[in-house]
């Protein structure tokens, strides 16, 4: 089994993770709690996949040594990447939070129209 050929198994492994991830939908009058918990988790094998993705070898799932900025830098990449894969149907915490931000920031929906 060539290298390209594991790529992609992989791939289509966390695809399906995520495509199978529960979703909570939002309620209809959005309070500050739901945007906290977002639509979607990260699953754990997603997680972890990043974690030996941007930290390497040395990143043991025991050990909890990775830095703050690591942390925050993984669950970034799990959440674009949950994002992105579910074409914006299922929304993470980050996503929210940011949308809400930037509405809350500008005022205008036209620049989350934009940045997405």
């Amino acid at each position: 089994m060539g290298t390209a050929h594991k790529v992609q198994e992989v791939a289509y492994s966390l695809r399906n993770l995520i495509l199978n991830a529960q979703r909570k939908p939002l309620p209809t009058k959005i309070r500050p709690k739901d945007i906290k918990r977002g639509e979607v988790n990260s699953p754990e094998l997603f997680s972890l996949f990043f974690k030996c993705l941007v930290s390497g070898r040395n990143h043991s799932r025991k050990r909890k040594n990775l830095s703050q900025a690591k942390q925050i830098r993984i669950q970034a990449l799990c959440d674009d990447s949950i994002f992105a894969v579910t074409n914006g149907l299922f929304k993470p915490k980050m996503h929210l939070e940011l949308a809400i931000y930037l509405l809350s920031l500008t005022g205008k929906k036209e620049v989350l129209t934009v940045l997405n």
